[in-house]
């Protein structure tokens, strides 16, 4: 076959001839002898009907996208998948389109806080990187949350097994900095797999400055999967807010491999349960958000739920109709029949979002930003909370006294001070702890 004129291609069961965007099965023919041209001059039409019918048999195949079993006489019936044709014009206007859409911001663009605001980010980066120190991702994340003043972000795929590396290393010690006067942080990921410490998954939360002093608890997916992690904040009056970030896996075409739901199939299945992690997780989440609902929580959720959120799939339905949870960016900026911009720099559809408590949805601003100006390969996205929203409590501000000046021009003054002064050397013992120190 691989003397036939024509264009040929690779199919899954061998070599096919492609003619009239028509892929057929070809085979190598004999050449007549000029003694036989007679004999076969009657059996022409016949082998011109037969033609006609395949290429009118394998046309059908092609336009139902099914797969098709068809021969010739004489030879083994083969089976193959025919590639519908695509116009490459078509296929570069759709690239340039998406190329717009990713350029533009769904919301607002993020730029300076308004005062007594919270600022919660969310954001798929795609593997934070193994190493520790010499870093270029992680140092880009750090500046990239003081640039934009984030108060908490949630990460999903941080893709590093924490819990194989020594704690100096971990996400807890990489993240801090001097910039930062308080950092408190929740991360996960599977910890029943231990074969590299490059591993897909994970999930993360972080607070920063005046939001970490509010922190009353972390945790995370009690499966020790990694699916979410969390941070709860406490405000007066027994006010509590709950913030999670959550990754949902993608669906694995085979049951192999390091995927995110492989790892998930494989726990799942070490435990004698044989259906979808996905519809587990679905389940799962969905039921712990209740359970923290009915204890009063008011409930912020950074999610790669990994489905179409512009229509109401499986997961969007639970959380809207079971958790009476709202999309606030979604809620304050689509407008009716718009058509949502990816999240995602290889998707086509949102699968990121920020779902809050109904009694949140009002917030100050939010938005979905370009690719670009954030840390991994999907959007970052954010929305700006009022401080009394997410604590129940306007902002709390230490007033610090200020200390009088000495006259040092007023006699009595000066003494009355330096007598106060070596009372107070005298009952701390600070000369005699001064000589010990410095002998």
């Amino acid at each position: 076959m691989a003397d036939n004129k024509g264009c040929l291609c690779q199919s899954p069961e061998g070599i096919i001839r492609e003619q009239s965007n028509i892929c057929y099965m070809s085979k190598k023919k004999k050449p007549l002898n000029k003694k036989h041209t007679s004999s076969h001059q009657s059996s022409t039409s016949k082998q011109k009907k037969k033609k006609h019918d395949h290429q009118r048999n394998y046309l059908e195949a092609a336009t139902r996208g099914a797969t098709s079993d068809l021969s010739e006489s004489g030879s083994q019936r083969r089976i193959f998948h025919i590639q519908p044709y695509e116009n490459p014009e078509l296929l570069m206007k759709k690239k340039l389109k998406k190329k717009i859409q990713m350029r533009q911001v769904f919301g607002d663009h993020i730029i300076q806080k308004e005062e007594g605001a919270i600022r919660i980010a969310s954001q798929n980066v795609n593997c934070i990187g193994i190493a520790s120190e010499v870093n270029p991702k992680q140092d880009y994340a750090k500046n990239w949350i003081i640039q934009n003043e984030v108060d908490i972000v949630g990460w999903q795929e941080t893709g590093v097994a924490f819990h194989l590396l020594p704690r100096r290393k971990r996400l807890s010690e990489r993240m801090r900095d001097i910039r930062w006067n308080k950092f408190r942080i929740s991360a996960s990921n599977n910890k029943h797999e231990s074969a590299e410490v490059s591993q897909y998954g994970g999930t993360a939360v972080m607070a920063f400055d005046e939001a970490a002093h509010r922190v009353h608890t972390t945790g995370s997916d009690s499966t020790g999967l990694g699916r979410w992690s969390w941070i709860l904040f406490q405000g007066r009056n027994n006010y509590y807010t709950r913030i999670i970030s959550a990754y949902v896996p993608c669906k694995s075409a085979n049951n192999q491999g390091r995927t995110v739901h492989n790892q998930h199939r494989r726990f799942f299945q070490s435990q004698g349960i044989t259906e979808c992690p996905r519809k587990i997780m679905h389940s799962q989440l969905t039921q712990q958000i209740n359970v923290w609902q009915n204890k009063g929580e008011r409930i912020v959720l950074l999610i790669d739920a990994n489905e179409n959120l512009s229509r109401m799939g499986a997961l969007q339905t639970k959380l809207r109709f079971e958790c009476q949870l709202v999309d606030p960016i979604r809620e304050m900026y689509s407008k009716k029949h718009q058509v949502l911009p990816p999240t995602s720099l290889t998707g086509s559809v949102p699968i990121d979002s920020i779902f809050v408590s109904a009694n949140m949805k009002d917030i100050i601003r939010g938005g979905w930003i370009q690719v670009e100006k954030s840390i991994g390969d999907h959007r970052s996205l954010y929305i700006d909370v009022p401080i009394k929203t997410l604590l129940g409590e306007n902002k709390f501000n230490i007033h610090r006294h200020t200390a009088q000046r000495l006259i040092c021009d007023h006699p009595k003054i000066v003494d009355k001070y330096n007598n106060l002064l070596n009372t107070q050397i005298q009952n701390q013992n600070t000369v005699r702890k001064y000589n010990e120190f410095t002998s």
